[in-house]
């Protein structure tokens, strides 16, 4: 039995609250959408309330994978759910029509109720059910809403197995030489600024998950991989790029530095050295910020921004350093 500590919220339901927002919201909007189109085109009410349905059955799916929506409900087993709710919104709206329920004597009044009824009703219905029973340490609902679940599991299943092939190739990409424990403080909060609209409930999710991976005894890469997965599905993997490129100072190990040769300084003269810093798979860093010092300050001083002023003659070598990181380059001061 799992123990939720007192004050906090277990990871699944608050997944659960955030796809049922998403999906509340889109099903008004549908709804109100083929009522209104249906108050001025009522001879096209069958047409309407095929929309409503599958509107509904897309929502689901789209609240379920909101990094990749249109791949999620363009997949066989997807397309077949979403069939399924417009077959059931069309088959809801014949029984109203053949034994004449709703009778109102305004043509477009009585189409628009009709088809809002027919949709929410054929929703309602397929999703309801009859009772509980226990089947060993689960809840099993029986009714209705069983024969969806069998097809929204094939959906998922097949969207998952679609969008995991790429995304594990992406995560690799996007995170081969990014640091788990200094990525964990920062990028998570980062993707989520650049997302205004991600909600409260979903944020502390992903709080959580980072927090309990965290804790598990795997490799580091391994680890940023995971969390790679993690940000990507909440907001995309464009988001996390930017994300990562933006924090890649803060957040990639520098494993090798390199600086330019310069030529000889004349005394009193100034000159910049241009340092270049590479994560372990040979990508450069941008922006990377070097700590500079001079082996000789008395034949020549190098300031924060890395140039170098010639003080006397002589020769002095000048070191860029990140972490522990380093790369020198010798100078003359004539």
């Amino acid at each position: 039995m799992t123990v939720i500590p007192s004050g906090k919220t277990a990871p699944w339901r608050l997944g659960m609250v955030v796809r049922a927002i998403v999906y509340v919201t889109i099903v008004i909007v549908a709804g109100g959408s083929v009522g209104f189109a249906a108050a001025f085109f009522p001879s096209r009410a069958f047409m309407w309330v095929a929309l409503f349905g599958g509107a509904v059955g897309a929502s689901e799916l789209i609240a379920r994978y909101r990094d990749e929506p249109w791949r999620a409900v363009t997949r066989p087993a997807a397309l077949f759910y979403i069939f399924i709710n417009v077959g059931a919104s069309i088959g809801a709206l014949r029984l109203i029509e053949i034994f004449k329920w709703l009778p109102r004597a305004d043509p477009g009044q009585q189409a628009s109720i009709r088809v809002l009824v027919a949709g929410f009703g054929a929703m309602a219905f397929f999703r309801s059910s009859l009772f509980l029973t226990r089947v060993g340490n689960q809840d099993v609902q029986i009714g209705p809403v069983s024969f969806l679940q069998i097809f929204l599991a094939a959906a998922d299943r097949q969207v998952d197995r679609t969008l995991g092939e790429t995304r594990s190739g992406q995560a690799e990409e996007l995170m081969a030489a990014v640091n788990f424990e200094k990525a964990a403080d920062v990028l998570p909060i980062y993707c989520l600024t650049l997302m205004q609209n991600v909600p409260d409930v979903e944020q502390a999710q992903i709080a959580n998950d980072v927090a309990r991976l965290r804790e598990r005894k795997i490799d580091p890469q391994t680890k940023a991989m995971m969390l790679g997965l993690r940000l990507m599905t909440a907001v995309g993997k464009s988001v996390l790029r930017t994300a990562v490129t933006s924090l890649a100072p803060q957040i990639k190990d520098v494993v090798r530095i390199s600086i330019e040769p310069i030529a000889e300084i004349k005394s009193g003269s100034v000159a910049s050295v241009r340092a270049r810093a590479f994560d372990r798979t040979g990508g450069e860093i941008p922006r990377a910020s070097f700590n500079w010092t001079s082996s000789a300050p008395g034949t020549a001083t190098i300031d924060v921004n890395g140039v170098v002023q010639g003080v006397m003659a002589g020769t002095a070598t000048i070191t860029a350093t990140i972490d522990t990181t380093s790369a020198t380059v010798g100078v003359k001061i004539i």
